[in-house]
């Protein structure tokens, strides 16, 4: 829960596209929420051994470069993204953009509410 439930950060918890993921916080901390199911991001080229191996190979082979991922690591990644796509400089800073993202939700980020539960 730290340092999410400091007053000071930007909790972010993370959802499937319509709903709260089932391992996201539900918590009075979490400011936001934003798509952290099925992210694709970077990751290795090649074999790759697996720790926990799904039935059938220990290894998994990644050709692309990028692969899919879950977490609130994503999704706050996603708010980050949101937020610099705001800032305006000179004349929008990064907290005011925050706000523009808290008053008018999109691309699935936006406030945190007891509903999403």
């Amino acid at each position: 829960m730290w340092p999410a439930a400091f007053d000071e950060v930007v909790a972010v918890g993370a959802t499937d596209g319509s709903k709260l993921a089932p391992f996201s916080p539900r918590a009075p901390w979490v400011n936001l929420i934003a798509p952290g199911v099925d992210v694709e991001s970077t990751y290795l080229t090649g074999e790759v051994k697996l720790s926990s191996p799904p039935k059938g190979s220990p290894t998994a082979t990644f050709s692309s470069g990028f692969a899919y991922w879950d977490g609130t690591s994503f999704a706050a990644a996603n708010v980050s993204g949101a937020v610099a796509a705001k800032i305006r400089p000179g004349r929008r800073d990064a907290r005011q953009a925050l706000a523009c993202i808290c008053e008018s939700p999109e691309d699935g980020i936006g406030p945190y509410t007891e509903t999403d539960t």
